[in-house]
């Protein structure tokens, strides 16, 4: 299932025409919580140009855009490799949040089965096939997550999506959780347990085959929440925890998945919707953006 919106989809469709004012609204819905993202981590020249990188990057890759994840997790996963790229191009250290430091890097993931290669030279049909079985896994995946986040939702049961964020998002050891939300680590081993059953039992055999053991399905829901951010509030619940005009249930839960939990892509929603003062200087940044990428707007609606 894709997690485009109906805008998304109507502004990507108009994009891969090759249409010049699809792009605009494009890089104009996105470009200021981009910044507010990048600007948390580089000088103001920086940020800049690194979301002027990335909305390149993001045209000269469309082609790869499989519209299994929102557009706004897209551009925000191709920014977050351009301020990694920056870091490791200047010598400094990444003060990458934890999102990025679990999605920048496959070499400090635990290993899955599902990941190991069965023999020295696979052929390409088993590639073909490998990928197809991810794919199937990791929508089911998505499915399952979004399914167990809305019904907590529904229900106002934060304290429980909490946990369950910091298991699968965070991947805090219980022991930490429990210390965080004044609970036993018996307790929060218990509800991790039950998380991953329900999750499982939501899976057909086939999503189900190669992470039948609990470690493997939650290395691989850990994966998948990063792709489909199930408990991240829309930018409107954000707005309203701006406004003050949210239920103290809601807003103390997005003041943790902000302030606590540190989603770094929330929090540029955050900074982007605080910001009173859209001035010429983001104008220009915005004009900037388009006029050094419609040049490949061409190219990528023939991709």
């Amino acid at each position: 299932m894709s997690d485009l919106g109906e805008a998304d989809r109507y502004l990507l469709e108009q994009i891969q025409r090759g249409d010049s004012d699809g792009w605009t609204q494009l890089v104009g819905r996105y470009q200021g919580r981009l910044t507010a993202f990048a600007r948390k981590q580089l000088n103001v020249t920086d940020a800049e140009d690194v979301v002027q990188d990335s909305f390149l990057s993001f045209l000269t890759s469309l082609h790869r855009f499989r519209q299994d994840a929102s557009l706004e997790t897209f551009l925000f996963t191709i920014l977050r490799r351009r301020i990694i790229d920056r870091f490791r191009s200047s010598g400094r250290a990444s003060v990458c949040s934890l999102q990025d430091e679990l999605s920048s890097s496959d070499a400090n993931r635990p290993v899955s089965v599902e990941s190991i290669v069965p023999s020295a030279e696979p052929s390409a049909s088993w590639y073909a096939r490998r990928d197809e079985e991810r794919d199937v896994q990791k929508n089911a995946l998505g499915e399952a997550l979004r399914e167990l986040t809305r019904r907590m939702k529904e229900s106002l049961n934060f304290r429980d999506l909490k946990v369950c964020e910091m298991v699968f998002y965070a991947q805090l050891r219980n022991k930490d959780i429990a210390s965080r939300m004044q609970m036993t680590e018996q307790q929060i081993a218990l509800m991790k347990h039950r998380f991953i059953q329900r999750i499982s039992d939501a899976l057909s055999d086939d999503a189900r085959r190669t992470s039948t053991d609990e470690s493997g399905l939650e290395i691989l829901l850990t994966k998948a929440w990063e792709s489909c951010r199930p408990s991240c509030p829309k930018r409107s619940a954000v707005g309203r925890y701006v406004l003050g005009t949210l239920d103290e249930e809601w807003r103390d839960f997005i003041d943790f998945h902000i302030k606590t939990l540190g989603c770094r892509m929330c929090h540029a929603n955050l900074d982007d919707l605080s910001d009173q003062t859209k001035t010429a200087n983001s104008d220009s940044v915005q004009r900037r953006i388009i006029d050094s990428t419609i040049g490949f707007l061409s190219r990528a609606s023939n991709g």
